[in-house]
């Protein structure tokens, strides 16, 4: 059986930068809470949402790897994300703004 161990590593590698990254995009995330907060903004707006697994899976095309794949990883940020807000938003009912109008449809 031929020594993975090299490659492996340098997936090793690879993986601790997508985690690196992530946690960067949370940090993003809790200014995006604090604006949504400030400006009474629902942390769900299908039309961001679905722009954002498009975008990366026209990007994932563009690399020649499986857009399906890709589109389901967003997915699941994109949940993870949203509850992580919404998590935020309860922790503090003080600070929340007045519910928006439910006839606006989160526009």
């Amino acid at each position: 059986m031929p020594d993975l161990s090299g490659l492996r590593a340098r997936i090793d590698r690879i993986d601790d930068k997508i985690v690196d990254l992530l946690g960067e995009r949370f940090k993003i995330v809790d200014e995006v809470i604090n604006e949504k907060r400030q400006r009474a903004i629902p942390v769900r707006l299908a039309g961001r949402i679905e722009e954002v697994k498009q975008r990366n899976e026209l990007r994932a095309r563009e690399l020649g790897i499986p857009a399906d794949l890709v589109r389901a990883l967003y997915g699941h940020i994109i949940e993870a994300t949203c509850l992580y807000e919404e998590s935020a938003l309860v922790r503090v009912p003080e600070q929340l703004p007045p519910a928006p109008d439910p006839d606006c449809h989160g526009q």
